[in-house]
C-alpha cells in the first residue's frame, strides 16, 4: 500500500470511502426532538433595533472606562505599595497550594 509496505509513492493517494459512508444521519431522540451532535449547542440570537445597539454600546464604552480607572488605580497602588502587594501574594500562593494538597490526598 506504503509506507508500510516499504513502498512509498508520491502523488498516489489510498481508496477514500464515499461520502455516504462518512456521514452519519441524525436520529430522533426518545421525545421527537432532534439534538445537536457533539458539543455543539444552539445559541439563542438576540435581535436588537439600531436604538437599542447604539444604547448598549454606550453602556460597554462606560464600563469599559471604569475599568480602565480601576486598573490604573491598582497599578498606581501597587507600585506604591509593593511591600504589602509582596505580602498578599505571598498567602495567595500559600492558601492555593495548601488547597491543593488538600485535594490530592
Amino acid at each position: 500500500m506504503g509506507v508500510e509496505d516499504g513502498e512509498h509513492h508520491r502523488g498516489e493517494q489510498d481508496s477514500v470511502p464515499p461520502q455516504d459512508h462518512l456521514v452519519q444521519t441524525p436520529v430522533p431522540q426518545q421525545d421527537g426532538q432532534q439534538r445537536a451532535e457533539g458539543r455543539s449547542v444552539a445559541v439563542p440570537v438576540t435581535v436588537v433595533t439600531q436604538a437599542e445597539l447604539e444604547e448598549l454600546q454606550a453602556k460597554a464604552a462606560k464600563y469599559d472606562q471604569q475599568r480602565r480607572l480601576a486598573r490604573a488605580r491598582d497599578e498606581k497602588w501597587r507600585k506604591s505599595h509593593p511591600d504589602e502587594v509582596k505580602r498578599r501574594t505571598r498567602e495567595r500562593v500559600a492558601a492555593y497550594r495548601a488547597r491543593q494538597r488538600g485535594a490530592d490526598q
